[in-house]
């Protein structure tokens, strides 16, 4: 018997962690007004971003020159009533000469 009274002190200090954890506290999924407006304002701010991003890539899908109104189905819009267009010309030797062409 006494044997076993030992073992039944000695037991409690092998269990008992030294350092205790702090206790946590409790969940709750009530949010404060505060936090709700800084959300809300996030959240639209985000939006605006997004609509805004979306709006300005619209406009500059078609590019003109020389023309405020660029044709809507033209990626390229070039208005003149006294120049035109010169597109660089280049002889066989010259094409030949490219030691690697941009496939498309």
């Amino acid at each position: 018997m006494p044997r076993q009274r030992r073992l039944t002190a000695l037991h409690p200090l092998f269990l008992t962690p030294f350092f205790k954890a702090a206790p946590q506290k409790a969940f709750h999924p009530k949010k404060s007004y505060l936090s709700k407006r800084i959300n809300q304002k996030l959240t639209a701010m985000r939006i605006f971003i997004a609509l805004l991003f979306l709006a300005t890539t619209t406009l500059h899908a078609q590019v003109g020159i020389g023309t405020p109104t660029p044709d809507t189905k033209a990626a390229l819009d070039v208005s003149s009533n006294s120049k035109g267009l010169l597109i660089p010309r280049m002889s066989t030797a010259q094409r030949n000469a490219i030691t690697s062409p941009r496939r498309v």
